[in-house]
């Protein structure tokens, strides 16, 4: 395992040693992405990672509308620059991630409801 990524999410090779391995939930995850809008946080970064890791396995990424809450979040405040997830709880007044995957999505997804909000 990458020790920055370990160190980043706090992740141990012991913790992942019984996780499925990624070829063996790709059909899960490829009809969760076909043919729809993704939301992510950076997502950029995501689709970039997403689509590095499904190649190396022999796949193609499947079609899918990827919108970044990042970047909207920018729009948002008027910001120069993107600011990361933490920040933009913190302004936003929600419960923020914790480098794990399903936290910061639902940190993501309380970000861009406050935004639906008006707040």
């Amino acid at each position: 395992m990458n020790k920055y990524a370990q160190q980043v999410h706090g992740i141990s090779s012991y913790q992942l040693h019984s996780a499925p391995r990624f070829w063996e939930v790709w059909e899960e995850i490829e009809s969760l992405l076909k043919n729809r809008t993704v939301m992510a946080y950076n997502a950029a970064f995501d689709k970039k990672s997403l689509q590095a890791t499904i190649q190396f396995w022999g796949n193609d990424l499947p079609e899918s509308n990827w919108q970044c809450i990042m970047q909207a979040y920018k729009r948002y405040r008027g910001y120069d620059k993107p600011v990361k997830l933490a920040k933009a709880c913190q302004e936003m007044n929600v419960r923020a991630g914790t480098h794990r995957a399903k936290e910061d999505a639902l940190a993501a997804a309380r970000v861009l409801y406050r935004m639906a909000q008006g707040k």
